[in-house]
């Protein structure tokens, strides 16, 4: 390979997103962008890597519990005071908000962006501190792209999410509490993101 391709390569490289800090989280009025960090039944837990912006190992799934669906974090949002805020006498992870998104297609590939609408979420504690997960649809898809909120999600689905949360946590120490739907998801959205610029802007 010439010089030449080898410096049209670098500086191709140079100028891809961050995942976590160049990607714009919104799109139009109501869709949302998704980082996929792992997809649905992987067998090992992968991780954004904050310094370099590439997808890590974490570690092996500890559990026979494997994540019902597809997740990971939306861009430019991060879980600190005002996120604390809405969660009395606890402390924001200072971590991107999670989200996992609901499709009928499987996203077999993580370390990819997806377009999704926010429906709800789930309120998560874990040795006090706040790790809710939104909860979202796959933008057209053919079952779930039309749910407006968290309450027509079929039990089943959203009974799995919650199992796996409380199994993948750290000696099981996470709190999973009752769904919530889209109105207060939107709001926990707002407060990651205020949160975010008010550490990273500038």
């Amino acid at each position: 390979m010439s010089e030449t391709n080898v410096g049209v390569l670098n500086d191709y490289a140079y100028r891809q997103a961050h995942p976590w800090h160049g990607v714009n989280p919104t799109v139009g009025a109501d869709g949302l962008i998704v980082y996929i960090e792992n997809t649905s039944h992987t067998k090992i837990k992968y991780e954004l890597d904050p310094g370099s912006g590439l997808l890590k190992v974490d570690r092996p799934q500890q559990t026979s519990a494997l994540p019902p669906a597809a997740y990971g974090f939306v861009p430019q949002t991060l879980c600190g005071a005002k996120v604390a805020q809405l969660n009395a006498r606890l402390r924001g992870d200072r971590a991107a908000l999670d989200a996992f998104v609901l499709s009928e297609r499987p996203i077999e590939v993580p370390g990819v962006l997806a377009q999704v609408r926010l429906i709800g979420g789930i309120p998560v504690r874990d040795e006090n501190y706040v790790d809710d997960k939104l909860i979202a649809v796959l933008h057209r898809d053919a079952a779930f792209g039309a749910i407006q909120d968290i309450s027509e999600v079929p039990i089943y689905l959203m009974e799995r999410i919650c199992h796996y949360l409380v199994q993948e946590s750290s000696l099981n120490t996470a709190e999973v509490g009752d769904p919530f739907g889209h109105e207060r998801a939107a709001v926990l959205l707002a407060a990651a993101i205020d949160d975010y610029h008010a550490k990273y802007s500038g």
